[in-house]
């Protein structure tokens, strides 16, 4: 469900985003856009930048898998919601997403969503599930993060701000 409200055009997007030290391999990165109600349902209303999408079931719903491409550099795997526009306000959704089967034991499944997209540039929240499960406490200090991509990426806030960005 989307709220409108007022200020500037938000382009609302599903981002993949990895890690660029991680042993988390692109062609295992897993997220699933699930029951999004007014679209993408499917993946006729998804613009892929370095992703396959392919429809599936998971957990018993309509989802829709994007799997980053093997070559992709950190922060270009993405879909875009086509028609998607709309002014500030929430964007509410259920994603999902794990570390891929030939995946590392290290590997964190990284998924996100990204707004604000224009020329290749965004904002993004993304999660990390396999640290919010974790038993460190360290590591679930990172299980969220926002950035803006490519100027301030999660590892130049990190460096710059440490842990005033992510949770």
């Amino acid at each position: 469900m989307t709220r409108l409200g007022a200020g500037h055009s938000i382009a609302p997007s599903l981002a993949m985003c990895r890690h660029p030290g991680s042993v988390l391999l692109a062609a295992s990165v897993v997220a699933s856009l699930l029951a999004l109600p007014a679209q993408a349902q499917n993946v006729g209303e998804l613009l892929p930048r370095n992703v396959a999408l392919d429809p599936v079931s998971y957990q018993g719903r309509s989802a829709v898998q994007l799997i980053a491409a093997p070559d992709a550099v950190n922060g270009s795997s993405y879909a875009i919601v086509k028609n998607g526009r709309f002014r500030d306000g929430t964007i509410e959704v259920d994603l999902a997403g794990k570390p891929g089967r030939e995946a590392g034991s290290g590997a964190r499944g990284f998924i996100g969503i990204a707004f604000r997209l224009h020329d290749d540039k965004y904002e993004y929240i993304y999660l990390r599930p396999t640290n919010g499960r974790a038993d460190d406490q360290v590591r679930r200090n990172h299980s969220v993060q926002y950035s803006s991509y490519p100027e301030f990426d999660f590892a130049r806030l990190r460096r710059e701000s440490p842990e005033k960005y992510e949770s």
